[in-house]
């Protein structure tokens, strides 16, 4: 079992973040007529600082801790698809799902009836499996990076 390759986790990650990015994008666009379907009040688009903030956390944070849990489970699990889709399936329980429900059983006022939370997070769920596919699929062990150094010589 070979040590995590840091430099491939931030390089993943970063495709990871991209890729989760451009989903919010298009959930973005598809929001307003899912609010209107709902019967719920518009949702302003953020362009604010805070909703830049944000997103480049999801970039520069996210994407690589999405990365590095695939790196830490896979010596158990075994590289690949199936690996990268346990990682996304898990996240996307902790990010989606978990955090709407909490909210709305602690009572926080939400003005958006709670089946529109459901669909928004099953559109959600597609966009977490393919950045994770993509991110992982950037990532490699440094052993099989010196393995094939060791090959072409």
């Amino acid at each position: 079992m070979g040590k995590i390759n840091v430099g491939r986790v931030f390089l993943g990650g970063l495709v990871l973040g991209v890729v989760v990015l451009v989903g919010d994008v298009i959930l973005g666009l598809v929001l307003p007529a899912l609010t209107r379907a709902f019967g719920a009040p518009p949702i302003a688009t953020p362009t604010t600082t805070g909703a830049i903030l944000v997103a480049l956390i999801t970039l520069l944070v996210g994407g690589p801790a999405g990365v590095w849990f695939y790196a830490a489970i896979r010596p158990r699990f075994g590289p690949g698809p199936k690996t990268a889709t346990y990682v996304a399936l898990w996240s996307w329980l902790i990010m989606g799902p978990y955090m709407q429900t909490g909210l709305t059983l602690m009572g926080y006022p939400n003005p958006y009836p709670f089946v529109l939370w459901v669909v928004v997070d099953a559109i959600a769920l597609p966009v977490f499996i393919i950045a994770v596919l993509a991110g992982a699929r950037v990532y490699q062990e440094e052993e099989a990076g010196a393995a094939k150094a060791a090959a072409a010589d």
